[in-house]
């Protein structure tokens, strides 16, 4: 049979190439880049990228490519695991072999899938470090969704990295990749859309194929493939392998005209050029359309049952025929995705699922096969009704859900549908049903088999589980009594095991931490778990029931912080003792969230810059997504001790992750009140009005759900507040502020942050009684908070209320001492004011304004310096302004503290993960940061930020 050429002729698409061309000559230079390429099936795309491939191979830029398929889709992140030659997720696998536990010991499944991601971003930032690097993806509209989040992530680093993204896809399949596409667009991306040949580059083609140039005839048949070069391509090689071409004449003519019904399309021509292969060629490639559309030489041997020789004596027949290709030394992939789905079309429905089933069979005795490739092709088998898929299914269960928990999900209820009563595989394969619903938040579905397992069975162990699972699902919808009812009942059941017991004791705990109705009975039932915790070796319980004292602690009348940092550190210490920073990552972050939260009640602000540091160290080890946790603690940090600039990068870095991550299995509302909350308060006392009102808005839509969301909601409050005074409404801003002089409101909540606030605004507006009602509530929340910061916010009021400039001087000194600029800065202008109204213009009020002017010029705070001029100059104290420097926009000067460092770092050539490593920030945070230096220095790439700095 005559031997197909190569079809990587490149004929025409002159510009493309231009496109192509510059793109890595940019790529080889240091700069990234963005390329999407689409058009038609067979219009030539791949055979560009190949092109393109090999020029970036030419200027020794490193290539990672991969082409996706419709069995990629059902596996988080496989497409970019398979780009980056990840051959294995590496997820830890529990020692136990219990599956009841195995959603007990980390609750969010969500979070594993970012970890990996976070994981994969930092590899490709590490390639880059190394040199430039060109990712590729073909088929783009097959690709998973967790893969699609990546690139958009990727996207940005492009400006930072030498990072060449090329998105190759069918025109028309946008639905999965819209936003992607647009990421692209906003990003200066170029697109090139792939359109037909012209007349004169289809003869060339042909020319190619034949060995002479088309005739009359030859032409007017092809006139019906529109240009695209593979209906040109597959049309001629039927034709030749008809012998339909006469050449005698020095010209390709046909013996006998065509009708339009023999070469209807595209698919027609392919299905009948396959059709003349020889049977055990075709058979052979048929068969190996079911593999995907890359495949190895291994796999195909294996589902061809033959000696390695004769296998590779039929793909050197299949290569030559045109049909496949060799990719590298061990894959093989056909010559174009068509031929594959219309091998695989042709199959009888009937046959083709008993193939997938046998195929799975085969894969799975492969020793290096993973499960995700033997589950597709039961996924595709669709009838689950013999013992050796139900025992597959049973034994990779607990493995395949964190993978892969559709497919899980799917294989198991086929199974369990599939198993005669009585089966002893079926309460396993439930219990790992019940573990893959309730891990990825499908309540209904696990609540339902949860409760067929405790109907099914007499083992208090397993009993105990499934009422731990549907306790902790009530509680994550907020209904406290049922969760409370399900772990009380279960306790309650005859030879509980020491584990089990110590669960449900843990959620009990946690379910009265969060109603709080009564603390004595909270703190009672933590103290409780501990005990059966420690005993139990049950850390997991141990930590979240120290973590409720915690919580105990700062809530109860009189609040005990030294008591609440205690429980912390226990907890803290248990888990280093018994080595569980990857087991118990999450946790782990929660703990560590409480301490900073202590210690800054407790003034010790280096301790809690110590204690983030600590905490960044342990995310590191199991991936960035933990690390992220912490931006809203970081940023409430930076925020109060004026690192504004890392208050900003911290909440810009983490805002994805915060919207996505769970907290103990619930949708975290607080990190998001929060994260909203100080992002509007820093825009609203900068130029960013719109900016605040935004993030407001954002913040409002965030919904209240548990007494810990509304501890938590005390920074958006006083962001609407202060939108509100500069929009010139001060009785509105205390009317937002409402909920501050309510004493019920909140348990944890700083008031007396904001009561200072408060008594300022009543007093510009003459309203003594709510002045005298601030004063009254801040001085019983310094007297029930025992910390001197709350004393002296308390002092503060006073001083405002009274005319007391002495009282807000103490405090002043004390905020100075500490590292409080912010709370020094308010508390200066207070002072200057006080002085200024009680006729004393003296150097000390133009003293305490400069200073509190300074801060605000640092911070960048432009309203508060404009609310200073306007409160004390009609008060006869002068600005100050004239005296300060214009803050720098651009140029190094410009950079804060934190961006200068990140600078001397790039300018050393380190990566974005080694500047993360070394100044112990998140990944992200990094991103961002370097991000706004290049902005500042207006460098367009890494290189021109290195030359710039340098």
């Amino acid at each position: 049979m005559w031997t197909a050429p190569s079809d990587d002729l490149l004929v025409g698409r002159q510009a493309e190439i231009q496109v192509l061309e510059a793109a890595v000559e940019m790529l080889a230079g240091g700069e990234g880049g963005l390329l999407w390429i689409e058009g038609e099936p067979g219009v030539g795309k791949s055979t560009l990228v190949r092109q393109l491939i090999r020029e970036a191979e030419a200027r020794e830029c490193p290539v990672r490519s991969t082409s996706a398929d419709e069995f990629t889709g059902l596996f988080p992140l496989s497409v970019m695991l398979d780009c980056l030659g990840v051959e294995a997720w590496q997820l830890e696998r529990l020692p136990s072999g219990d599956p009841a536990r195995t959603s007990a010991v980390s609750l969010e499944l969500g979070n594993r899938i970012l970890n990996v991601s976070d994981r994969l971003h930092s590899a490709v930032e590490e390639l880059c470090a190394r040199s430039p690097l060109m990712l590729v993806v073909d088929d783009l509209q097959w690709v998973d969704s967790e893969s699609i989040s990546l690139w958009r992530r990727l996207v940005r680093i492009t400006a930072q990295a030498p990072l060449l993204l090329v998105a190759v896809q069918r025109s028309g399949n946008t639905g999965g990749t819209a936003g992607l596409r647009e990421d692209f667009r906003a990003s200066d991306g170029r697109f090139l859309t792939i359109g037909p040949l012209a007349q004169t580059e289809v003869d060339i083609v042909v020319e190619h194929l034949v060995g002479h140039p088309p005739g009359a005839s030859m032409r007017q048949a092809l006139t019906q493939a529109g240009g695209n070069p593979l209906y040109v391509r597959e049309l001629v090689t039927l034709l030749i392998w008809q012998d339909e071409i006469d050449t005698s004449g020095g010209i390709a003519e046909l013996r006998e005209a065509q009708t339009d019904s023999g070469l209807a399309a595209l698919s027609s021509v392919i299905t009948k050029r396959l059709d003349l292969l020889s049977p055990d060629v075709n058979a052979a490639v048929s068969l190996a359309a079911f593999l995907g559309g890359t495949f190895s030489r291994t796999d195909l041997t294996a589902v061809l049952r033959m000696e390695t020789g004769e296998a590779e004596e039929l793909l050197r027949r299949a290569t030559a025929a045109g049909v496949l290709r060799l990719v590298g030394d061990t894959n093989v992939s056909f010559q174009h995705v068509l031929m594959r789905q219309i091998l695989y079309g042709s199959v009888p429905e009937a046959v083709r699922y008993a193939l997938h089933r046998e195929i799975a069979e085969v894969l799975a005795s492969l020793p290096a096969t993973p499960a995700t490739r033997v589950a597709e092709h039961l996924v595709a088998a669709t009838a689950v009704d013999d013992s050796w898929t139900v025992d597959w299914i049973s034994g990779e269960a607990p493995a395949l859900l964190y993978k892969a928990p559709t497919v899980a999900t799917e294989l198991l209820q086929r199974a369990l549908a599939a198993l005669p009563p009585g089966d002893e595989r079926w309460l396993p394969m439930s219990l790992s049903l019940v573990t893959v619903f309730f891990r990825t938040e499908q309540d209904t579905e696990a609540s339902v088999w949860a409760k067929r397992v405790l109907d099914a069975t007499d083992d208090p162990g397993t009993a105990a589980a499934m009422c731990w699972h549907m306790g902790w699902i009530a509680w994550r919808g907020k209904k406290l009594d049922e969760a409370l009812g399900q772990a009380e009942d279960a306790l309650r059941l005859p030879g509980v095991p020491a584990f089990w017991r110590s669960r449900l004791q843990g959620l009990r705990a946690v379910v009265l931490g969060d109603g709080l109705g009564d603390i004595g009975m909270c703190e009672e039932a933590a103290t409780e778990a501990v005990a059966t915790a420690e005993e139990a070796g049950d850390m997991f319980s141990l930590a979240y029931a120290r973590s409720t004292l915690f919580y105990v602690h700062v809530c109860r009348r009189p609040r005990d912080y030294p008591a609440s940092l205690a429980s912390v550190d226990a907890a803290l210490q248990a888990l280093r003792d018994h080595d569980t920073r990857r087991e118990l990552h999450d946790v782990h972050m929660i703990l560590f969230d409480n301490r900073m939260f202590a210690l800054q009640n407790l003034d010790r602000l280096e301790e809690a810059d110590a204690t983030l540091q600590q905490a960044r160290a342990v995310a590191a080890d199991v991936g960035e997504t933990p690390m992220n946790r912490l931006a809203v603690p970081a940023a409430i940090q930076s925020f109060w001790t004026g690192r504004w600039d890392d208050a900003r990068a911290e909440l810009d870095a983490a805002r994805a992750d915060l919207l996505e991550v769970t907290n103990n299995g619930l949708r975290a509302h607080w990190p998001q009140l929060l994260m909203y909350g100080v992002a509007a308060l820093i825009s609203a006392h900068c130029d960013g009005l719109e900016d605040a009102q935004e993030s407001v808005r954002a913040g409002d839509d965030v919904r209240i759900a548990t007494s810990i969301d509304r501890d938590n909601c005390d920074f958006l409050v006083a962001a609407k507040a202060l939108t509100a005074e500069r929009a010139g409404s001060p009785d509105e801003a205390l009317h937002i502020f409402a909920p501050m002089m309510n004493p019920e409101f909140g348990r944890s909540l700083l008031k007396y942050q904001w009561l200072p606030d408060i008594v300022r605004l009543a007093m510009d507006m003459s309203d003594a009684r709510t002045a005298d009602r601030a004063v009254e509530i801040c001085n019983a929340e310094a007297s029930e908070s025992g910390t001197e910061r709350a004393r002296l916010a308390a002092v503060r009021c006073t001083g405002i209320r009274t005319g007391r400039p002495e009282l807000l001087l103490t405090a002043v000194d004390y905020y100075r001492k500490v590292g409080r600029r912010v709370e020094q800065a308010w508390a200066l202008e207070d002072t200057a004011a006080i002085l200024a109204r009680s006729g004393d213009a003296s150097r000390l009020a133009e003293a305490c304004l400069h200073e509190a002017v300074e801060i605000y010029h640092e911070l960048d705070a432009n309203w508060d310096i404009e609310r200073a001029q306007q409160r004390l100059q009609p008060l006869g104290v002068r600005t100050v302004l004239p005296r300060l420097q214009p803050k720098p926009r651009s140029g190094v000067a410009a950079l804060s503290p934190t961006e200068r460092s990140i600078a001397l770092c790039i300018a050393r050539g380190r990566s974005n993960p080694q500047i993360a490593e070394e100044l112990m920030l998140s990944g992200r945070t990094v991103e961002v940061h370097v991000s706004n230096i290049m902005k500042k220095i207006g460098a367009m790439s890494r290189r021109g930020l290195v030359d710039a700095i340098s």
